[in-house]
């Protein structure tokens, strides 16, 4: 064994070596620095990248991700580019290098017997049980044509989220006794948040769509204004049909659902695990 000699040679080394959901499909090489082996191997964080992660406005803007992913990633150049299920892996993964067990405890208390329990989750493990997204890029619709897709980039995504956070924190304030005797105007704001939030689908389905293939011809139309008109002149069962093309491959990535038994009458369950930025490392 060579002798460490320098400090250099204390410096952090890989702790695990991840592949991604989308196999790197939607990434050019400015994104990414591909390693021959086409895993990325994950540095634990820093102990500036500790205090980071304990900002939660930080966490929820996306500036404290894309600082955490370019110090324990090197090779993804530019993290503020990285799809949202590709995003959720990689933050698992981070922890999973950070953590002195790479442990996730989880609480549930059974509905069968209220038994209340507690199981832990290797995050190691947790970051090869993966959904690949990959193949969800490109369906045929019951009109003939085929559209291609990509998942929201995981900054417009948290972003999107917080905001309809905010519109849903809002219509809970929108209540009787906010506005007594003003029922015109309560009914006004109501219908502004849902407009706001609408509009927040919207968006995240027009910028999930990358093309639609004209049926019998090599036509495909990437334009995002003819692609807006297209979405805003379409049946709605299209429409439908796109929602859960669009929302299919944007909940793809990792398992977020724990199957188990409870400890004391064995009922059968599934929890659900949250990955979100803020919970996830606030927690850790």
């Amino acid at each position: 064994m060579t002798a460490k000699t320098t400090l250099q040679d204390f410096y952090r080394s890989p702790k695990l070596y991840i592949q991604l959901p989308s196999g790197g499909e939607f990434y050019d090489e400015d994104v990414i620095d591909w390693p021959e082996t086409n895993e990325l191997p994950v540095l634990a964080m820093s102990p500036k990248d500790d205090l980071i992660v304990r900002n939660p406005d930080a966490l929820l803007n996306g500036d404290a991700v894309v600082r955490l992913v370019k110090s324990c990633i090197p090779c993804i150049k530019q993290p503020e580019n990285i799809i949202a299920p590709d995003m959720e892996l990689i933050l698992v993964a981070i922890r999973a290098a950070s953590e002195k067990d790479g442990m996730l405890t989880i609480e549930h208390t059974c509905e069968k017997c209220e038994h209340e329990m507690a199981f832990e989750i290797d995050l190691t493990v947790a970051v090869t049980d993966f959904e690949s997204i990959a193949e969800l890029s490109e369906f045929s619709l019951s009109n003939g044509l085929t559209i291609a897709v990509r998942p929201a980039n995981y900054l417009f995504s948290i972003q999107t989220a917080k905001a309809m956070v905010e519109q849903a924190n809002l219509l809970g304030k929108i209540t009787d006794e906010n506005y007594i005797n003003q029922e015109d105007e309560r009914i006004k704001n109501i219908g502004k948040a849902f407009d706001t939030m609408a509009q927040f689908n919207y968006d995240v389905l027009l910028n999930s769509i990358r093309y639609v293939a004209i049926p019998d011809t090599e036509e495909k139309v990437d334009d995002r204004g003819e692609i807006a008109e297209f979405i805003n002149n379409v049946d709605s069962k299209i429409g439908k049909e796109i929602e859960k093309v669009v929302g299919d491959i944007n909940n793809g990535g990792i398992n977020k659902v724990h199957k188990a038994a409870c400890e004391e009458c064995e009922e059968e369950f599934e929890v659900p695990i949250d990955f979100d930025p803020v919970s996830f490392f606030l927690t850790s």
